[in-house]
């Protein structure tokens, strides 16, 4: 297993992999391949992204957005997807403590948010992400 920051090259078979993962239960999501790929290139030109590769493929992502917040330097975790065949492998554990030793020594945050019906969340505790009570995430949908 490699870790490394993605490249151009990548980008179709990242957004492959976004498009079908997200696709599943609970996220539902209906990416087309036109789409998901310019969200892909949207990514890579706003954020850090870095890919899994076993075999020579590749098998998942993080996008890491870097933001300055009210208490100071800040990254977020935008994306996080795996392909479904390896999870349970400890990779994506691997993906995660790969962004936190790359920030770690730079006093810097990280946020993500997720649902809190799928499997990630659970993933997420289990690293420690502790839940933000004073915060609420809220949606307005503009018709």
């Amino acid at each position: 297993m490699k870790i490394r920051k993605a490249r151009k090259g990548d980008l179709k078979d990242i957004a492959e992999l976004f498009r079908i993962e997200s696709a599943k239960k609970p996220y539902n999501q209906a990416w087309v391949e036109k789409t998901a790929i310019q969200k892909i290139k949207e990514l890579f030109n706003t954020q850090e992204i870095y890919v899994v590769i076993i075999k020579n493929d590749i098998v998942g992502f993080i996008t890491i957005l870097s933001k300055l917040g009210s208490r100071g330097e800040e990254r977020d975790i935008d994306e996080l997807w795996l392909n479904s065949n390896f999870h349970g492998r400890g990779i994506g554990t691997k993906l995660i403590e790969f962004v936190e030793n790359k920030y770690k020594n730079n006093s810097i945050s990280l946020s993500l948010i997720s649902d809190p019906n799928s499997n990630a969340f659970e993933f997420y505790k289990k690293l420690k992400f502790k839940i933000v009570e004073d915060c609420v995430l809220m949606h307005k949908s503009l018709r």
